[in-house]
């Protein structure tokens, strides 16, 4: 009997070991053309997923730290800064001043910038190497990935399409499913999901030109891209992306509007999420030390505080000098002239660390979305100042819920900036609407991450879970809006009608014919 107990222990290791290496997939992460924060948000899933045993390929453009035996790691190009097209990391200034004017920003998009790193990746020898390999599953960016998908049909296995923004748009249409503008807005305007006639007009024009946009542009210079690497009999791009098995939204209904959704798309926001780590002792310190608290300003991973118009950066710090708080600046250099015994500055820093300290009163961000999912996570109030199309929309969501303010940096002078803050700081409503915010926020089944986890897995054991998939995929706009049964019903309509008025027009003729016929007779 003293020897079982040992016996009994091996066996049940080994077994579960082999459970585990029969149930190890292997699974292909492509998103070269990610941003820096898009990294972040696959990165979780991609280390999870390997520490469930599965193999995992990951082609990114920023390496990360995971060190695990079944974790391969691809770098084909350097790091992809899509904002660094329109000069947000060099001049963020000017670049807003070009984002003001939507429409127009969109309209002159430069796809070659997206198509040259397209190219530069197929020609990387370590990804050409990676096309001879085969997976069981592929999990693929579908922000400006599209040149990638041709990678599904070459390895005839299931896919996943995993957004860094609230599904919306030809995204969404992947599973047949079709975004009313009426109610759902388009992630680079700055509406709500409760629009005015005018807002729903426009928000109707931006949908219908990122269609039309996806349509004669995206779909046929991706198809080529891939087509010309891998083999010119592939199907073109909305016939590979048609078959999606799943798709990933960053978004929750708690801080983004609520929208219709088919069971293949699934609401991970929040997936990179997590508690609050010891920061640096002499850094918690000074954190904890400050009578009133601190905030922490931070413009994110693409936009450099040193790029900051010289006034700019002094209108700031003039501000903060004033404040009974003390100011955690990220900021690329440790060094700055003039600075205020009340502010550090910091070239690095674990943003979430950061927000999760007790001491924390308020968060001066961009607005990103991940940004702005962390800060509601950790129940932070925002001080927005955005920079980028997209982080409009997110600071609207967070002012619709209460906790925060956002400034045009456009017009930005120190007393607005001044105001804002101690505005803020001084009415307790945004630190107790950023409290509820996060309750809402966390209040789930289980985490996104393990909801992306066990999504991922449900893809792998039926095989691509078709049993999920909507006949929607199969119909057209027109079909998918009723249009043909609504013309058919008015055409109908109109024939009865005019049926009646012909048989009215001849019941009438007889009768005025007979009634002439009557009155000749009775003068006769």
């Amino acid at each position: 009997m003293g020897h079982f107990v040992p016996v009994a222990s091996s066996l049940f290791i080994i077994v579960v070991a082999f459970t585990q290496i029969a149930s190890a997939e292997r699974i292909l992460f492509i998103l070269p053309l990610a941003t820096r924060s898009e990294t972040h948000l696959f990165t979780p899933l991609a280390k999870e997923l390997a520490l469930k045993g599965h193999n995992i390929t990951f082609v990114t453009p920023s390496p990360s730290n995971i060190k695990l035996n079944n974790f391969k790691e691809i770098v084909p190009i350097a790091p992809f800064v899509l904002e660094d097209f329109d000069n947000v990391a060099t001049d963020p200034i000017e670049s807003r001043r070009r984002s003001r004017n939507k429409l127009a920003w969109i309209m002159s998009f430069e796809f070659q910038f997206i198509f040259d790193g397209c190219h530069a990746v197929f020609n990387n020898p370590e990804f050409q190497a990676l096309l001879e390999e085969q997976f069981d599953l592929l999990i693929i960016s579908s922000n400006f990935n599209n040149c990638f998908d041709g990678l599904v049909h070459k390895f005839q296995a299931p896919f996943i399409s995993m957004s860094s923004m609230p599904v919306s748009g030809f995204i969404a249409q992947m599973t047949g499913m079709r975004m009313p503008p009426s109610f759902v807005p388009n992630p680079m305007l700055e509406f709500s999901d409760d629009m005015t006639f005018w807002q729903r007009l426009v928000n109707s024009l931006m949908t219908w030109t990122f269609n039309f946009l996806f349509v004669r542009v995206v779909v046929p210079s991706n198809t080529e891209i891939y087509r010309k690497y891998l083999g010119q009999d592939y199907p073109d791009v909305a016939q590979i992306e048609s078959g999606v098995s799943m798709i990933f939204s960053n978004s929750h209904f708690s801080i983004n509007s609520p929208r219709p959704v088919f069971p293949d798309i699934v609401e991970i926001g929040g997936i990179h999420c997590r508690g609050a780590e010891p920061l640096p002792q002499n850094l918690d310190e000074w954190l904890s030390a400050a009578p009133e608290g601190f905030i922490f300003f931070s413009l994110g991973s693409v936009i450099k505080g040193v790029t900051l118009p010289e006034e700019t950066r002094k209108m700031f710090l003039n501000v903060f000098s004033r404040l009974k708080q003390r100011v955690l600046w990220k900021f690329e250099s440790e060094q700055m002239t003039n600075l205020p015994a009340n502010v550090k500055l910091n070239k690095w820093l674990s943003q979430q660390d950061v927000l999760g300290h007790k001491n924390i009163k308020l968060f001066i961000s961009h607005g990103g979305l991940l940004s702005t999912q962390e800060s509601t996570y950790h129940g932070v109030p925002i001080l927005g100042i955005p920079f980028a199309v997209d982080q409009d929309v997110n600071m609207l969501q967070t002012e619709k819920l209460g906790f925060s303010l956002t400034l045009e940096i456009m017009d930005l002078t120190e007393e607005k900036l001044e105001v804002a803050i101690n505005y803020i700081l001084k009415n307790s409503t945004y630190a107790d609407n950023a409290k509820q915010a996060a309750k809402i926020f966390r209040d789930r089944a289980e985490s996104p991450l393990k909801t992306a986890v066990f999504w991922t897995e449900y893809v792998l054991r039926h095989k691509g879970a078709s049993q999920l998939r909507s006949t929607a995929r199969k119909l057209t706009t027109f079909q998918y809006h009723s249009f043909d049964i609504i013309m058919f019903l008015v055409i109908t309509v109109l024939v009865f009608i005019l049926i009646l008025v012909q048989l009215f027009r001849l019941c009438w003729c007889r009768k005025s014919t007979t009634d002439k016929a009557l009155l000749k007779k009775k003068w006769q």
